[in-house]
């Protein structure tokens, strides 16, 4: 059996970051999964650059250094300490809230043998939030993807996902035919329930690819976000936005919603997803 979860963290912008955080080592030393796959995993851009622990894999095309209060680094640092070495990678999208270096992240129990971080938006401008890449680590056998892309239309009425997702299959395609498993889990910004937009897309343009809680033999929750958040402002119904996507050859047996109050108290403004193959 393999774990692995995916969390769009909202890190240094939640109320109380240390101890949320503090919550989140203590769900992985507990559960121990073998891959998870970070969102929105910040630091400051005036922060002091330092140089990371062995197990920090760079990736090609980020040229962003990690900083002493990098969320990632935090969680390796912290983990390491209680005995759980990780592998890990990180790449930067896009300044966050005027004051971040925000981006996604990485972390495998088996060694990642290579890393690269694809640009999947239009714009490849620092500066604009509408900047997007794809984190995407290969251990001996895997290809795991941590992803953060744009809503179907964006704020100016251009369709974004759809230009980002044809990137991203490519990619996965190629890594396919190399013989490599995938995984692909992650925030994706486009709701399950609705129709002719990013999730039926992906549904329809990789249908190799099966969506864990569609195809587990066991669901515990379905929504992970409940009401309006960034970047969905104005929304008022519970949202299916964050997914595991895996090789239908693959069997799955547990997809459970965590950070959600039931399983695990909410430490951000998504749920989380725990898988077990």
């Amino acid at each position: 059996m393999e774990k692995l979860f995916t969390l769009n963290t909202h890190s240094w912008i939640e109320n109380n970051p240390e101890d949320k955080l503090e919550k989140l080592i203590d769900f992985i030393i507990r559960e121990e999964p073998n891959y998870f796959c970070l969102q929105e995993i910040n630091q400051q851009i005036t922060s002091p650059i330092v140089k990371p622990d062995q197990f920090y894999v760079e990736a090609k095309g980020n040229n962003f250094p990690i900083k002493a209060d990098n969320y990632a680094l935090l969680i390796a640092e912290k983990l390491a300490s209680k005995g759980l070495v990780y592998y890990w990678s990180w790449a930067v999208n896009h300044v966050g809230y005027g004051k971040y270096d925000e981006g996604v992240a990485i972390f495998s129990k088996e060694k990642l043998t290579d890393v690269e971080s694809i640009l999947v938006s239009q714009t490849d401008d620092y500066e604009d939030y509408h900047t997007r890449k794809v984190l995407v680590g290969n251990t001996s056998n895997k290809a795991i993807y941590s992803v953060h892309f744009s809503w179907w239309v964006d704020d100016k009425g251009e369709k974004c996902f759809e230009k980002e997702w044809d990137i991203v299959l490519k990619n996965i395609e190629a890594r396919r035919s190399l013989g490599y498993q995938i995984i692909i889990m992650g925030d994706f910004n486009n709701a399950a329930h609705i129709k002719d937009e990013g999730y039926q897309l992906i549904k329809a343009s990789a249908p190799f690819l099966k969506d864990t809680f569609i195809n587990s033999k066991s669901v515990v929750g379905q929504f992970t976000v409940l009401n309006e958040i960034d970047g969905w402002d104005g929304n008022n119904q519970s949202l299916r936005i964050d997914y595991v996507f895996v090789d239908e050859n693959v069997e799955v047996d547990k997809h459970m919603v965590i950070f959600d109050n039931v399983n695990e108290e909410i430490i951000s403004d998504h749920f989380g997803i725990a898988i077990e193959l």
